[in-house]
């Protein structure tokens, strides 16, 4: 009885073992778990690693996280300079623990002969307050799980912090026109920082546009996805 009981408890601990390896993968680029990861698992696990890295000034950290096009590069290490520079002469980093990790932007597409997945595209969000000072701003990064056609842009293709929109003083046309109006994103691999300019009522990145804007790191979801994607 006691051996039955035995094999039995062993065989759960291991189920658990494989179920928590399975859940909180060490290697955030492992295609095995890419695969067949869902958005929800995916933001659980990045999203927690990319807090922590800017929290701890984990360079090394950060820098993994993104995809080979960019990874190990000078262009992100000046970007990453530049945001720890601007965290640091406006009163530090400060972000709420615990809080959720969402999905509001994503897109997917397999292939037509029964192949799987091509395209697994993220665009995740923080709903936690992140405040750098005493500004508040928004903690974003996107980030694709699978592209067939390009592999080295599987992994973070962005993180940013952006300012909450401030429409005070509008009128109710101008505030839904603006709230209705599509966003507009810099395509350029890296960081991002983005103040809410009062008088243009408009976000405006305040990273230096020779520290980001090198075609080299220019991305394009349509020539990324030409042929595999259809949203």
């Amino acid at each position: 009885m006691k051996d039955l009981l035995g094999k039995i408890l062993g065989i759960g601990f291991s189920l658990i073992i494989a179920t928590s390896s399975e859940i909180a993968p060490t290697n955030f680029k492992d295609p095995n778990w890419l695969k067949h990861v869902e958005s929800y698992d995916y933001v659980n696990q990045v999203g927690p690693e990319v807090i922590r890295c800017l929290k701890e000034r984990d360079r090394d950290g950060l820098n993994d996280l993104f995809c080979d096009k960019v990874k190990d590069t000078e262009y992100l290490q000046k970007e990453m300079d530049f945001l720890f520079d601007y965290i640091d002469k406006n009163g530090g980093l400060t972000i709420e623990e615990g809080a959720q990790w969402t999905v509001p932007g994503e897109h997917r597409t397999s292939s037509d002969k029964g192949g799987g997945r091509v395209v697994n595209f993220f665009g995740c969000l923080y709903r936690g307050s992140v405040f750098i000072g005493t500004k508040r701003y928004i903690l974003r990064f996107s980030s694709y799980a699978i592209l067939k056609k390009h592999l080295e842009y599987v992994g973070v293709l962005k993180i940013g912090f952006m300012q909450p929109s401030d429409f005070n003083g509008l009128s109710e046309y101008e505030k839904l026109k603006r709230i209705n109006a599509p966003v507009t994103e810099d395509p350029y691999l890296g960081f991002y920082i983005k103040s809410f300019n009062r008088e243009k009522y408009e976000r405006e990145n305040i990273v230096p546009e020779n520290l980001y804007k090198i075609e080299e790191y220019r991305y394009s979801f349509d020539e990324l996805e030409e042929g595999s994607s259809h949203w």
